[in-house]
């Protein structure tokens, strides 16, 4: 009964931790309350726009427009990625033809 007890805290406490990552988008904007992220600086956090063009040019017109972030990466779509919340990094997903196939987003 004891192990049963444990194993139901840990859920509840795994299931907390992910409603505080949850996300919510509001006009191109990635807003997670939970952590406060972007609600009120303005920033850019999705880019719907480059949808279809090139990988790289995609990559450029991104850290022209949010110069503040540190890591931009072109990769083919399916690539295995690390899990991680990052608020310094995007990644630009391509298709076979070297086009962007989602909006890329901070993460």
């Amino acid at each position: 009964m004891h192990v049963n007890s444990l194993l139901f805290a840990v859920l509840i406490f795994a299931l907390a931790c992910l409603h505080a990552y949850a996300e919510e988008e509001v006009g191109g904007r990635i807003l997670n309350p939970g952590i406060g992220m972007l609600p009120g600086d303005g920033k850019t956090a999705k880019w719907p726009e480059v949808v279809g063009m090139g990988g790289i040019e995609a990559a450029e017109a991104i850290q022209k427009s949010r110069p503040d972030l540190k890591i931009v990466t072109v990769l083919p779509e399916g690539s295995p990625v690390t899990r991680d919340m990052r608020f310094d990094r995007v990644r630009v997903f391509v298709d076979d033809m070297d086009r962007v196939s989602r909006p890329p987003r901070i993460g």
